[in-house]
């Protein structure tokens, strides 16, 4: 599909504290969705650009899904299919349920979507602070991108942020600067403009 036959491109953003761009303490929010509307405009003639990410929200719980929900029926009942929805979930829920249940709310999310005819980038969890933040909540991380990675539309972002002490990463070993969120722009907008083109 070319990008001159897409009459209006609907994106959704949903997600935690990395979706809503938490950064230097919480004192500054820089989505990655400013980055990714500077790149998008170059290309889409017409796009519209939703972001709701809240900190501390987690994928297995109820109001992420109740966001998503709320926003895909307000477009449906407006006559419009969301064409895209980008999530990126379950950094919160694997410091405090398993995997197997990070993934079922990610899961979840993922049906809510099809239901409403979108299409789903899922986004890998980001790497933090292992030595921080523990190894064995990295352990969850790494198995619930696994099973991400079975969705059709996966994008593993975590592998092209790898964590160090790079300008990407704030001294907490999880969130990201201002510059680490413009990077997340770039490649979620790479990804996605490389999917919408291979489309049947």
């Amino acid at each position: 599909m070319s990008t001159t036959s897409i009459k209006r491109l609907i994106l959704y953003l949903l997600g935690d504290s990395l979706t809503e761009g938490y950064t230097r303490s919480g004192t500054v929010f820089h989505p990655y969705q400013i980055q990714l509307e500077k790149r998008l405009k170059n290309v889409y003639p017409n796009f519209e650009i939703t972001q709701e990410g809240i900190s501390g929200d987690r994928a297995a719980g109820r109001f992420m899904e109740r966001r998503l929900k709320t926003y895909l029926n307000k477009k449906s009942s407006e006559g419009e299919i969301v064409d895209w929805v980008i999530i990126m979930g379950g950094t919160n829920d694997i410091f405090q349920v398993s995997s197997d249940t990070t993934f079922e709310g990610l899961k979840n999310l993922y049906n809510i979507c099809e239901q409403h005819n979108s299409k789903v980038l899922a986004l890998s969890i980001l790497e933090f602070n292992k030595e921080w933040a523990g190894y064995k909540y990295d352990k969850r991380r790494v198995d619930v991108n696994e099973l991400i990675r079975q969705n059709m539309f996966f994008y593993d972002i975590a592998r092209d942020i790898p964590f160090d002490s790079n300008s990407y990463w704030e001294p907490d070993g999880i969130h990201l600067t201002a510059e680490g969120y413009d990077r997340m722009g770039d490649l979620i907008f790479e990804e996605l403009h490389k999917k919408i083109n291979h489309q049947d």
